[in-house]
């Protein structure tokens, strides 16, 4: 990222501004800052875009398989199950969902992983800093 810097503007010497000019001042400084701030957000959140998406993606994908899993494959597993080993055919059906459940948890908690940092931490950070700076100047 590059560093956003303002410069300050300073009043005219022999202190001929008015109150008017000076809350003019003011506001067209806190345009510039918010006009800033605004550009910084908009350049950090193109960058955090690809790991949402993917973060999005693998939650999607992980979610999918875990339905197909539930709806095609159940029948034939249990059915398999059922047939070559000694389990009742509820038990056939308890130990595939608990193979689909553990699948989709693996899946989910890479999703979360991918999603757990913050979006525009960045920009949050320097509009605080911002908000210290004018505080601390006011004071």
């Amino acid at each position: 990222m590059t560093d956003v810097s303002v410069e300050p503007r300073v009043a005219p010497p022999g202190g001929t501004g008015t109150t008017g000019s000076l809350l003019r001042g003011l506001g067209g400084a806190l345009g510039t800052v918010a006009g800033l701030h605004l550009q910084y957000a908009q350049r950090e959140a193109a960058d955090d875009a690809g790991r949402v998406l993917s973060g999005v993606g693998l939650a999607a994908v992980g979610a999918l398989l875990f339905a197909v899993a539930l709806g095609l494959a159940h029948v034939a597993l249990v059915l398999y199950l059922a047939a070559a080993t000694p389990l009742a055919p509820w038990g056939a059906v308890l130990v595939v969902a608990a193979g689909d459940l553990g699948l989709a948890v693996v899946l989910l908690l890479i999703a979360r992983l991918r999603l757990r940092r913050p979006v525009l931490r960045q920009t949050r950070d320097l509009i605080r800093q911002t908000a210290e700076r004018f505080a601390a100047d006011a004071a």
